[in-house]
């Protein structure tokens, strides 16, 4: 990843108004799945990931028991490869003490997987930070 980081100056000139150029939106009924067999693994699956031979899943049960929601940032396509912005949100959530299980960036955009106990304050905690500062 660090090999395509750009190496020209962005469009923009700092972290902050990247931010304020995205959109939030919220999901909810989300599960972490455990599989020992990849096969069974189900399709509406967002991310999978691979640990000591068992297979993590992030996936959308449509269970209104479920107890994770995903927050994503969308970023401006000219944000692609920009570093630092993840670190930014990390350390902007730890700030307020708001836990979260993860948090991914793919491209243009960041996820992250959240409790729903504490997504409503993160909610609102990153909305202040994208469009009031």
């Amino acid at each position: 990843v660090l090999a395509n980081m750009k190496t020209e100056k962005p469009e923009y000139t700092d972290d902050l108004e990247i931010l304020k150029r995205s959109s939030l939106t919220i999901e909810y009924e989300y599960s972490i799945l455990y599989f020992d067999d990849i096969k069974k693994i189900p399709e509406n699956s967002i991310l999978v990931m691979k640990e000591s031979n068992i297979y993590i899943c992030i996936a959308n049960t449509g269970n209104q028991q479920s107890k994770i929601a995903l927050i994503k940032i969308i970023l401006p396509k000219q944000s692609s490869f920009t570093p630092g912005l993840t670190l930014l949100i990390t350390d902007y959530l730890m700030t307020y003490g708001i836990k979260f299980t993860n948090i991914y960036r793919l491209d243009t955009e960041i996820w992250i997987i959240i409790d729903n106990s504490n997504a409503g304050k993160a909610l609102y905690r990153l909305s202040t930070l994208l469009h009031e500062n």
